[in-house]
């Protein structure tokens, strides 16, 4: 049968429908309820829907040419929920028309046959055609440049993710932190730094200061004015964000740095100051509310996907520096190379991110008793 089934409110909508050639059309006992029904399925109400259960079931498309008024719309929301919504479509008239019946009297055969020929989809959340969908801006790609051949090998893209891991103390920080301080020296973009392992008026500033001079504090070359110069480029690059307990210690407020005070200062920094790289670091200082029924993995999974939404919403960069698990230590002293399935958590940090990032140091080697061993130094 290559024509859909008709659902009308009214005897007279249904005479309509089948004067204009759509034969397969019935109308509902009863007419439309006064206001949608709450259990609708257990509603006596529908109960002739139970009774044709094996005459609807391969239906492929139904039309609900319910009236254009308040039962009307309730009716429809009834039988588009029982019938399930992916297969109906709903009939909207011309004006001065409130079901079928009235088109046909005003408009013909022709009209009855247009406004069913026209029925639009039931609206289905999370199902759209491509030209329904909002354009999205052109990608870009944002490489730092103070790393030689290894820039080409850190694509940072608004409405990505990465994470970077690796051994502490070898340097994902820092690696993290001059790449995104080159993108925002060159393009002008600000970061918003949730720095959770660092102050930022102390060791934060010091990297920074590092970084844009190429001296440390305490260096006889180091003038005041040079610090003051890269205090104002921070000033006008990066957005810190720093929960209470963090800003005042004394507050004993750590609990309140979790995930959603994260998201909440970011998307605040995003708005406010059109940051477009937003940074923390790291994933194990903030505080993970989990529920004790929820795994860690799924806990994982759901955060990754709220911080991929965020940065498509947002059109930023979200990077996340994440620990990996106690590293596997070689006979030789020297240790593995962790990657985003050694992260702590979860498998999620290799398969739901946009960009892996490891940073691994092989130690040197020195001879020592008759054989090589890493330098301990």
């Amino acid at each position: 049968v290559d024509q859909p089934l008709i659902i009308t409110e009214g005897e007279f909508d249904a005479i309509a429908a089948i004067q204009a050639g759509f034969w397969r059309t019935v109308s509902v006992p009863s007419g439309a309820p006064s206001t949608s029904t709450a259990d609708a399925r257990s509603s006596a109400k529908y109960a002739f829907l139970e009774h044709a259960r094996a005459a609807l079931e391969p239906v492929r498309e139904i039309i609900i040419a319910a009236d254009n008024d308040a039962p009307g719309h309730a009716l429809l929301s009834d039988l588009s929920a029982m019938l399930g919504p992916a297969r109906c479509k709903f009939v909207t008239y011309p004006n001065g028309c409130k079901d079928l019946n009235d088109v046909l009297r005003a408009h013909g055969e022709e009209g009855v046959a247009r406004a069913l020929n026209e029925a639009r989809w039931v609206r289905v959340a999370g199902v759209h055609r491509l030209s329904e969908l909002p354009p999205l801006p052109r990608l870009e790609i944002w490489r730092p440049s103070v790393f030689g051949p290894l820039d080409a090998l850190l694509p940072i893209c608004p409405g990505h993710v990465s994470v970077w891991t690796g051994i502490p103390g070898h340097g994902k920080s820092a690696l993290v932190n001059v790449a995104m301080w080159s993108i925002a020296d060159r393009t002008g973009f600000r970061i918003a730094h949730a720095p959770l392992e660092s102050t930022p008026q102390r060791e934060y500033l010091e990297d920074l200061i590092a970084f844009r001079t190429g001296s440390q504090i305490g260096d006889r070359e180091l003038t005041g004015e040079a610090i003051n110069a890269v205090r104002a480029w921070a000033d006008e690059h990066i957005v810190f964000l720093v929960s209470d307990g963090y800003a005042a210690p004394q507050a004993d407020d750590l609990a309140a740095a979790d995930l959603e005070w994260f998201f909440r200062a970011a998307q605040t920094a995003v708005v406010r100051h059109g940051c477009r790289i937003v940074i923390l670091d790291p994933w194990s200082q903030i505080e993970h509310a989990t529920d004790s029924r929820e795994s860690e993995t799924n806990y994982v999974r759901k955060a990754l996907r709220h911080a991929k939404a965020f940065a498509r919403t947002f059109d930023v960069h979200v990077a996340i520096v994440a620990h990996p698990t106690k590293p596997q230590r070689f006979a030789g002293g020297e240790y593995g190379m962790p990657e985003g399935y050694d992260i702590s958590g979860s498998a999620h940090w290799f398969n739901a991110v946009d960009l892996g990032v490891t940073v691994h140091r092989t130690p040197p080697m020195i001879e020592m008793d008759g054989e090589s061993v890493p330098d301990p130094r």
